[in-house]
């Protein structure tokens, strides 16, 4: 499956909010909307504990593409980091937000 370059730019621009609210302390106003149908996600997915394991996996991706654009290798750019991206530091309720965004990004399954 192919993803088009409008999903991609609107799925980072999902984890780019996520980011940025935990960086500046605003996270824990993000909060799920206790109405919201979901439409991608089947709902044997939508468990705190399996968007946690999701989010552990992109964090594992994520540190090891900032290793490697720090690297001798990769950084000829000069970019550092001082933090990585850790969305496993989100609270319950901003997982579940998260994934919620992500959901109505995403829609219906295919």
């Amino acid at each position: 499956m192919q993803i088009s370059f409008e999903l991609t730019t609107k799925v980072m621009a999902v984890y780019d909010k996520y980011y940025a609210a935990l960086e500046d302390g605003t996270a824990q106003y993000l909060l799920p909307d206790p109405g919201y149908k979901w439409v991608h996600y089947k709902e044997e997915e939508r468990t705190v504990e399996t968007f946690r394991m999701r989010l552990a996996s992109l964090d594992v991706y994520w540190l090891g593409q900032i290793n490697y654009v720090q690297s001798d290798q990769g950084n000829r750019t000069g970019i550092t980091f001082n933090t990585g991206p850790e969305l496993s530091r989100l609270e319950d309720a901003q997982v579940l937000a998260l994934y919620e965004e992500l959901d109505a990004v995403l829609g219906p399954s295919s």
